[in-house]
């Protein structure tokens, strides 16, 4: 993965690492992954409320979902990674999101992507035909946290405009 730019007053020592690769698991397991990930976040936080995004459908706790044509890209600050998804599948997304999440479901798919138990949590794939090219471990509340942001741009229209 690549590390993200983040607010610079926020955490200066991290400032070396803008934009350096870092291994998916040694990026998790860091030290400073958090304290990265709240600076890229605080980032994006300062760009919205100066008003420097555009389409922006929701924004906070470390996601950024935005309107780009007939998608919504879901950008998470806190695992670097991101998703888009087909404004009429939204619903059906937050569906099997909600079936793994209540075990009712071993696996969601959705291409490029697809969404798989692991023991108490999840793993997100990202696919390229058959092949994975990424895979990065989500906890059940950060999944619950993708829901909540998902229902909450279904709930108040933002879709239509």
């Amino acid at each position: 993965v690549v590390l993200p730019y983040i607010a610079q007053d926020s955490q200066p020592d991290l400032i070396k690492y803008i934009r350096t690769f870092a291994h998916r698991d040694c990026f998790t397991n860091w030290n400073y992954h958090k304290a990265y990930s709240e600076a890229a976040f605080q980032l994006i936080k300062l760009a919205y409320n100066e008003g420097k995004l555009n389409d922006v459908l929701y924004c906070n706790n470390y996601l950024l979902i935005t309107k780009k044509g007939m998608e919504v890209k879901v950008e998470d600050s806190f695992y670097i990674l991101e998703f888009q998804i087909e404004l009429g599948q939204i619903e059906h997304v937050i569906d099997g999101f909600e079936k793994l999440i209540h075990e009712k479901l071993p696996s969601f798919t959705y291409r490029p992507w697809q969404i798989k138990h692991q023991q108490q949590n999840f793993i997100y794939y990202e696919l390229d035909d058959s092949a994975i090219i990424d895979e990065v471990p989500v906890d059940k509340i950060r999944l619950q946290d993708w829901v909540e942001a998902l229902r909450h741009i279904c709930n108040h229209s933002f879709l239509s405009n």
